[in-house]
């Protein structure tokens, strides 16, 4: 989602229009995707993917975002099906990388905060000079 957000920036600096239409086109296929596996964690559950529309509820939100990541899947088959397979090792160090990459974002961007560059960089962007 970083690389095609920022090459929807670049399409903007080229053509606003392209880059409108390519990052609503992206928007679009981004949440179809979403709401896709949020149905298939939530029938992991055993729960209806009916159950997403809490996302539109306040607070609920954040309830049912925790739920869905805490809450181990049901054993067995249950009321959608048999269970997933088990993870790969691809997909296993596929998700250690991102949680690495999402730390090691955080901790950059608490140091910028902390030296005072962030101030400077957010400045520099809203005003197109980088």
């Amino acid at each position: 989602a970083i690389v095609t957000g920022v090459l929807v920036l670049l399409a903007v600096n080229v053509s606003p229009t392209l880059g409108i239409t390519c990052g609503a086109t992206l928007a679009i296929a981004y949440a179809f995707i979403s709401l896709r596996i949020g149905a298939q964690r939530l029938h992991d559950l055993n729960w209806s993917a009916w159950m997403l529309l809490l996302h539109l509820v306040p607070m609920a939100n954040l309830v049912l975002a925790v739920m869905m990541l805490l809450m181990p899947g049901t054993e067995g088959p249950n009321n959608y099906g048999p269970p997933p397979p088990p993870n790969s090792r691809s997909v296993t160090i596929g998700a250690w990388i991102i949680i690495f990459f999402i730390g090691l974002s955080l901790f950059v961007m608490a140091a910028l905060f902390a030296l005072g560059l962030m101030a400077t960089l957010i400045n520099a962007a809203t005003s197109n000079t980088l």
